[in-house]
């Protein structure tokens, strides 16, 4: 059985809170898409590749252009993020991977730390689901054994996969983080406001 992981960056939303496309807000010199797309290549851990699940944008691709990582183009977007979780599970099935570990493109402050002990936990337990849970609150990422790669091809709508992991609830193995979740970048508030945390200009 393969032990490859593919991480699957959620990058095809419609950014309509933000009124513009979120993905190519500047981070530190960087779009947001490449800075994030950054952070899951650097992972250390062996067997691991990445793919970005986003739309036909151009810029968004040429962001990623030179990144060791696979564009995966999801054409039912506007459909929810269960779409863009589907067409990354069916990417990584074609490439024959043993996980999916599931990060939002979104988030520039998830740490590679974590994913690399997600990764090497899950390489030790074979658990079903592994989640990062912060102070206590689950979030991202979240990792999927191809197990569940069928059950994750039956998603709908926009509530990503929290039905399925509340319905494998006590399979799910935390991995527990010290610090506070990683914000999302969904409004123009949400920018501002995490440029100002970080002592940055627009």
């Amino acid at each position: 059985m393969s032990e490859s992981i593919w991480i699957i960056i959620l990058a095809a939303g419609q950014s309509k809170r933000m009124g513009s496309p979120k993905q190519l807000l500047p981070i530190q010199g960087e779009s947001l898409i490449r800075f994030v797309a950054q952070k899951a290549v650097s992972v250390q851990a062996e067997g691991v590749h990445v793919g970005i699940v986003g739309t036909d944008e151009p810029r968004m691709k040429e962001q990623c252009a030179e990144l060791p990582v696979a564009w995966i183009e999801n054409r039912q977007a506007d459909q929810g993020m269960s779409t863009s979780i589907r067409a990354g599970i069916e990417h990584a099935m074609a490439c024959g991977a043993g996980a999916v570990m599931v990060i939002l493109g979104d988030q520039p402050d998830l740490d590679p730390a974590v994913m690399t002990r997600m990764a090497a936990a899950y390489r030790r337990t074979r658990s079903p689901i592994l989640q990062a849970r912060y102070r206590g609150q689950p979030g991202h990422p979240v990792m999927f054994d191809r197990a569940l790669f069928a059950d994750l091809l039956q998603l709908e709508g926009d509530s990503g996969a929290k039905l399925l992991i509340r319905q494998n609830s006590a399979a799910v193995q935390f991995i527990d983080v010290s610090s506070a979740m990683p914000p999302d970048l969904d409004t123009p508030d949400d920018y501002r406001n995490y440029l100002r945390d970080r002592g940055a200009a627009e």
